[in-house]
């Protein structure tokens, strides 16, 4: 009750976590289960909550038992694996049957003005989200990806067996999971649907030059997710980075490299675009 009377206390995560001990108490089976994991279930009920009351979500449900069975550890440190499975804290080794090992694929698609989506399938949700970005802009530059050389097998012939295979195998799941070829039609069935217009650029080097100075140097790309320039020491988010890279080669091959409108003014039923507002791009992982 203490979280729809917006005059009174109202039970916050940390208030709940602090119970955790005297419940431990009066229900000792909560003590098989690790800190962590108890932790947790209470964010994950306050959140539920909280969007409830904010009108974002229906009014939270008691989960069933056997239904959704999952748990979460926040610290990577507790957890290890093994041959034997998965350690985990107070359950010991577990079997596990791992698919595959995390690639690192953080960001599925990255926008120009520094927004990512985390695509990880094509569900109902992230449709909506491309409509959405659809009707925010008129035209949307894409990298022009060769899916099929990207997820070619490794594998090779007889004579020259291939290297790396099953960290090869590996990624090509990974880029597949997020389909970036069903992305790619849902933006262009999206932007034709609404009057705009999708073109695609050649990705080269975009993810190795910096786009306030235009310096390209495979050192600028420090990791995954880190960018920053060997000429002028600037430090950015490598996906943002390449995402302005893309916009900026888009609208100069439309432009014929002359300054002024990028995208026209006719693209969106006479719509007039400016230079910086509905034109955007997408980055696809």
């Amino acid at each position: 009750m203490a979280y729809a009377m917006p005059s009174r206390h109202r039970l916050s995560s940390f208030d709940q976590i602090k119970e955790l001990p005297g419940l431990k108490a009066h229900l000792p089976f909560l003590k098989d289960v690790p800190n962590h994991c108890l932790q947790q279930a209470a964010v994950d009920l306050d959140k539920a909550f909280k969007n409830f009351f904010k009108g974002h979500a229906a009014y939270p449900k008691a989960r069933r038992k056997f239904q959704n069975e999952s748990f979460r550890f926040p610290d990577p440190k507790q957890i290890s694996f093994g041959e034997k499975g998965i350690l985990l804290p107070k359950a010991g080794w577990v079997k596990l049957v791992l698919h595959r090992p995390f690639l690192g694929v953080v960001n599925a698609l990255a926008l120009s003005d520094g927004t990512v989506y985390d695509l990880p399938r094509m569900t109902e949700k992230e449709k909506r989200r491309k409509a959405n970005l659809a009707r925010r802009c008129d035209v949307l530059y894409l990298e022009d990806l060769k899916l099929k050389n990207m997820t070619a097998s490794a594998k090779g012939t007889v004579e020259e067996p291939g290297t790396n295979v099953a960290q090869k195998s590996g990624l090509n799941r990974a880029i597949l999971d997020v389909s970036p070829g069903a992305t790619r039609l849902q933006f262009e069935y999206k932007m034709r649907r609404r009057g705009g217009a999708v073109f695609y650029v050649n990705p080269a080097r975009t993810s190795q030059r910096f786009a306030e100075c235009g310096h390209a140097d495979p050192k600028n790309r420090i990791d995954r997710d880190r960018f920053e320039c060997v000429r002028c020491g600037h430090a950015a988010c490598a996906d943002h980075n390449a995402g302005r890279n893309i916009l900026h080669l888009g609208r100069k091959a439309r432009t014929g490299g002359r300054p002024g409108m990028a995208c026209g003014s006719n693209l969106a039923g006479g719509r007039k675009q400016e230079e910086d507002g509905s034109s955007q791009v997408a980055q696809a992982a």
